[in-house]
Order: C-alpha cells, then sequence, then structure tokens
C-alpha cells in the first residue's frame, strides 16, 4: 500500500515538474518572439528615419513663376491682405476657446484628483454620492478633450492656410517691386518639392496613422516611432500594428498637441528588462552620463526639436502630479518645473522664466503594478 501511495505521489511529481517545464519553455519562446518583434518593429522606424532625415535633401528643381500685370498684383495684393485678416480674426477667436477649455480641462483635473483622494475616506451613501460625482465629472473632461482635440485640428489647418498667404503675399509685394521682371512666384515648387516627411513614410510603411514623431536619445539607445492613441491606454500593450504586445509602443498623452506645440508634452513608454522601450532612462540616474547625454532630438511632421535634459526623478506618481499639460497661466506653470528641478537627482543652474516648452518621459520604476515612476524632463532650445 505504502509503495502505491509512494509511486502515486512520484508520477504526479513529475508531472507536475513537466507540465511547468514546458509553461516555462512556452513562456520563454513567447517572450523570445515578443522582442523579436519589438526590434524588428523599431528597427524598421529607425531605417526609415535615418534615410529621410538625417541624409543630405536633394536640390529643389527652380520655381515656377506666373506672369502679372502690375494693375493685376495690386488687386490681388488687396485681396490677401483681406483673407489674412479675416483667417487673423478666426485665429484669435479660436485661441481664446482653446484657453478656455484648457482652463476648464485643468479644473475638472484637479476636481477630479481631489475627489479621488477624499474617496479613501468615505463609506456608504457618502463614498456613493462621491463616486457618482467623478463619473460626471469624468465625461465632462472626456467631452472638454474630444473638443481640444478637434480644436487643436482646426487651428492647425487654419495655420497653415496663413503661412500659405504670407507665402503669397511676400511674393506680390516682390514682383510689385521688382516690375522689370514682371513675374510672381505664386507657388514656392521648394516646398512642394520637398522630400516627404519621414512622419509621412513611416505611416505608409506601417499603415498607421498614430504615428507623429520619432524620438531619438543616442546615448541611452532609445531610438523608437511615438504614436499617440484615442487615449492613454491603447498603446500600453500594442505595438505600431496594433498588434497586442507586452512591450507595448512609446507614447504621446492622447491630450497633448500632436505638433509638440503644447507648454508641456508627455512621452509614456515600458521599462522593459530586456533593455527595450524607455529601460535605459534609468542611466540618466548616474551623474557622469547625465552631464554626457543631455540632449534629446524628437522628430515631428514639420519639425527637428532639441530638448536639454534638466531633471531626473523618481516619484509616487499619486503625490506628485507631474503630468500636467494645461495651466491656468505662467506662474502654475513655472511652479511645476521649479518642482520638478528641486527634485531632481541632478540639481542644474537654470533660471526659468515660464515661457520655456518641456518634455516629460516617464516609465515604470520597480516590477509589477508599482505606483513609482522614473522621470526624464528637458526642455526646448532648438527648433
Amino acid at each position: 500500500m505504502q509503495t502505491s501511495v509512494r509511486k502515486f505521489i512520484l508520477s504526479f511529481a513529475l508531472t507536475i515538474l513537466s507540465l511547468s517545464c514546458v509553461l516555462l519553455v512556452g513562456v520563454f519562446v513567447y517572450s523570445y518572439r515578443q522582442t523579436q518583434e519589438a526590434n524588428r518593429i523599431a528597427d524598421r522606424m529607425r531605417n526609415i528615419f535615418a534615410d529621410s532625415v538625417f541624409a543630405e535633401e536633394a536640390a529643389p528643381p527652380p520655381p515656377t513663376f506666373i506672369s502679372y500685370i502690375p494693375d493685376e498684383l495690386t488687386a490681388e495684393l488687396d485681396r490677401v491682405d483681406a483673407i489674412l485678416y479675416e483667417l487673423s480674426q478666426t485665429q484669435i477667436t479660436y485661441n481664446t476657446e482653446l484657453i478656455l477649455l484648457r482652463n476648464r480641462q485643468f479644473e475638472l483635473q484637479q476636481e477630479i484628483n481631489a475627489h479621488q483622494l477624499q474617496s479613501a475616506y468615505l463609506i456608504g451613501e457618502e463614498l456613493i454620492q462621491n463616486n457618482e460625482l467623478v463619473a460626471e465629472l469624468t465625461l465632462e473632461l472626456t467631452n472638454v478633450t474630444a473638443k481640444l482635440v478637434e480644436l487643436h485640428e482646426r487651428l492647425h489647418d487654419l495655420e497653415t492656410q496663413i503661412d500659405n498667404y504670407k507665402l503669397k503675399r511676400l511674393d506680390i509685394l516682390f514682383a510689385i517691386e521688382n516690375p522689370e521682371e514682371s513675374q510672381l512666384i505664386y507657388e514656392t515648387v521648394v516646398q512642394e518639392n520637398r522630400p516627404p516627411s519621414p512622419i509621412i513614410l513611416a505611416r505608409e510603411a506601417v499603415g498607421n496613422d498614430d504615428i507623429v514623431a520619432f524620438i531619438d536619445i543616442p546615448g541611452a539607445a532609445i531610438q523608437y516611432a511615438v504614436v499617440q492613441g484615442r487615449d492613454n491606454d491603447f498603446y500600453l500593450e500594442r505595438d505600431l500594428y496594433h498588434q497586442d504586445s507586452s512591450y507595448g509602443s512609446i507614447f504621446l498623452d492622447y491630450l497633448n498637441c500632436p505638433y509638440f506645440s503644447d507648454r508641456s508634452s508627455i512621452i509614456y513608454g515600458h521599462n522593459m528588462r530586456s533593455g527595450a522601450k524607455f529601460h535605459n532612462l534609468r542611466f540618466y540616474r548616474d551623474r557622469a552620463f547625465f552631464k554626457e547625454n543631455n540632449m534629446i532630438t524628437l522628430i515631428t511632421m514639420y519639425d527637428v526639436l532639441q530638448y536639454e535634459i534638466f531633471a531626473v526623478f523618481i516619484t509616487h506618481h499619486l503625490r506628485f502630479n507631474y503630468l500636467q499639460i494645461a495651466f491656468p497661466d505662467n506662474e502654475s506653470f513655472l511652479s511645476l518645473i521649479n518642482q520638478m528641478s528641486a527634485i531632481s537627482e541632478h540639481p542644474v543652474e537654470i533660471e526659468f522664466t515660464g515661457d520655456e516648452q518641456i518634455l516629460i518621459l516617464s516609465t515604470c520604476w520597480g516590477g509589477g503594478r508599482t505606483p513609482y515612476r522614473l522621470v526624464v524632463v528637458g526642455r526646448l532650445v532648438e527648433r
């Protein structure tokens, strides 16, 4: 009897051991494939941006000219000036609306945070009422955010129109001041024949219009396409092809302007043990590395932006609200910058004015669902 029991226990233990081995092998294979796929996507993006951004641009063809007589030029100048005036008035209206929406967004976020903290101390009917209020505020915040996204798009289209008409106005003035040439550069073929933006090329290569930028931090070996979803959850565990991936993607906060014109732009990425994504941001805790690799390059649809890193810190994301985008005034923005600079592991001597534009890189610090974040912050120094 005892022999049978021993045989059963031994057989059962061997079965469990075999299943454990199979499970471990399966996890390893899955992790390996995820790593390979993430590396393949990252390499493809690096090649696209290296070929189209860092290569020398070919000389554009000569511009096309359209002939005008002086009277027609004067009439055309009056027409363009009238259009520019109307567009500028619309731009003022949009910017005013933008400020009001951002202020309301900021107020709603502050109210939601306050009620969420308060819920920890409430019970019964008071807790239910508090949660209902949070739900109402969250719904309003979602609607305000949707309006902000739409307004950003309209404002960008408007700014493009204004830029085009300003160029047209300069061309008309040139033609008026140089009547002997009697020609007007009505369309700048330099602009039309410029190589496509690398963002466009990346979107076409992947089939994903959510790509908004490419981040390059050579010293930390961080080179990835940056996407922006409709919320901050979609790309947490999805790659650029929208396929499930534990590596996720490097993504811009959904509340930010995709052209990085906000005072504060926030980019998130996982801290992968394999060294991928934002894992190497940890190197910035070393003082020597921080000094030698203090620049971040960000390639956007229309610009190449350079940020100088001025703060590195670890914080509890519920105790320090560093993830702020909208600010009611310069003082509140300046306060945030000074707070981040004050808690930085590497103090720098910079006198901030409140007119800066900053880039915040945020990743998890610690295993599992840790509430701690490693944060690297840079200020825009060149556009």
